[in-house]
């Protein structure tokens, strides 16, 4: 029983270190399988097969009846032209529109995939920004709560400051002010937490333990043809000059053949002696009705082409201002990390001086309470700008198709 113990407690042990072991790229390729992504890369599977159908030719009929059957005697054998008939029809679609149908479905897959791929890069930030949310979420709670306790110790110090005879009643009512506060934060963390969790959970299956996680951003040369809005835009004139080729396409004739094979009954005595009888046709199409037919077809689509060209430019002018948007707040960001840090950096010294004259005993408890208080609140600061740093970053990299990566906070 023991042995048995034993190695559940083994596996067990040997999961655990499983789950906390997992690499970045485990959580990435989860990603890849999103339910986002393989939607898309399905109506990208479709659009091909598509594709390859397009240079089809559509099905043939085949038709059975009969030919020249009086009617006061129905029949096949009074009458030299009756007959029975078998026969089929083909039509034949121009090579130029079969084509062109198949470039629409080829540009429309093109597209797709790139769709595919944004999706894949937009949920990658998402799980970033998600991460560097939770990292923040449980930093603001550990500051909250030793906040909790600072203010308890602050409260001991002033109810025996009451008792040494000092009415200073006034100042526990703000720290008991002050402790509701901080209930309330952590109150409002906890639930940021679980919806943070439950969003990841969504993206990955699982809330994620990696350790040491450097948050990786694309890096981008400035170029907006990078971007993946734009080059959508622009993809998507390939797909509206398909459909005008296709418009164009119906100017040319399409065809078809029709043939028929006549069976002949010889009648009484051999009276209609001879052979059974066909015929063929050749079918061509003629544009006779043009201008109220494939012209106005044809002017729709050449405007579905400009209307096109200007998303693309409107596209380029949208993102030109979004991206410069996105760079001021991250460069922005970045400098309040570093103003914040600064200041840490001084309130800790601030501190030490402090608890040396207090040491000294030139000075009481109560401001360098205070003061750790501060310090907290100040950390915590410098938590959610961190994290809202990390967004903006990877809000920008969700956008930029390039794969190649460098370190941000």
């Amino acid at each position: 029983m023991k042995r048995i113990f034993f190695t559940l407690l083994l596996l067990f042990t040997f999961d655990i270190t499983q789950a906390h072991t997992k690499e970045l790229d485990y959580y990435l390729k989860k990603l890849d399988n999103h339910p986002k992504v393989q939607a898309v890369l399905e109506t990208y599977q479709a659009l091909h097969h598509q594709a390859g159908g397009a240079m089809g030719l559509p099905d043939p009929s085949v038709f059975l009846g009969v030919d020249n059957v009086p009617i006061s005697d129905p029949s096949f054998d009074q009458y030299l032209p009756s007959s029975k008939i078998i026969g089929f029809s083909q039509n034949i679609p121009n090579n130029r529109g079969r084509t062109a149908q198949k470039n629409i479905f080829l540009a429309s897959a093109t597209n797709t995939e790139l769709l595919a791929d944004y999706t894949k890069s937009r949920l990658q930030a998402l799980f970033f920004t998600r991460l560097a949310e939770l990292q923040m979420v449980k930093q603001q709670t550990n500051y909250e709560e030793k906040q909790n306790q600072i203010i308890a110790q602050l409260q001991n110090y002033y109810e025996g400051r009451i008792i040494a005879g000092e009415p200073i009643y006034q100042k526990t009512f703000l720290t008991d002010i002050k402790l509701a506060e901080v209930e309330q934060k952590i109150n409002t963390l906890n639930a940021r937490q679980s919806f943070i969790e439950a969003d990841l959970i969504q993206l990955t299956g699982e809330v994620p333990e990696i350790d040491d996680l450097s948050f990786a951003a694309k890096k981008w040369s400035g170029e907006l043809t990078e971007l993946y809005p734009v080059r959508l835009a622009f993809r998507n004139l390939g797909v509206e000059q398909a459909r005008v080729d296709l418009a164009d396409s119906e100017y040319s004739p399409d065809f078809g053949v029709v043939g028929t094979y006549k069976i002949r009954d010889d009648g009484a005595n051999n009276s209609f002696d001879g052979d059974d009888w066909f015929s063929l046709q050749f079918r061509v199409t003629i544009p006779l009705w043009a201008s109220k037919n494939q012209l106005p077809k044809l002017e729709a689509a050449k405007s579905r082409m400009k209307g096109a060209e200007y998303r693309y430019r409107e596209a380029i002018r949208k993102w030109q201002m979004e991206t410069t948007r996105l760079k001021s707040e991250e460069e922005a960001s970045a400098l309040n990390v570093d103003v914040l840090q600064k200041k840490d950096i001084a309130l800790k010294e601030k501190i030490k001086a402090m608890e040396r004259t207090y040491s000294a005993g030139q000075t009481n408890l109560e401001p360098i309470l205070q003061a750790e208080l501060a310090r907290l609140t100040l950390l915590s600061k410098i938590a959610a700008e961190r994290a809202h740093h990390i967004t903006i970053a990877q809000e920008l990299s969700a956008h930029i198709t390039k794969r190649e990566t460098n370190e941000t906070m």
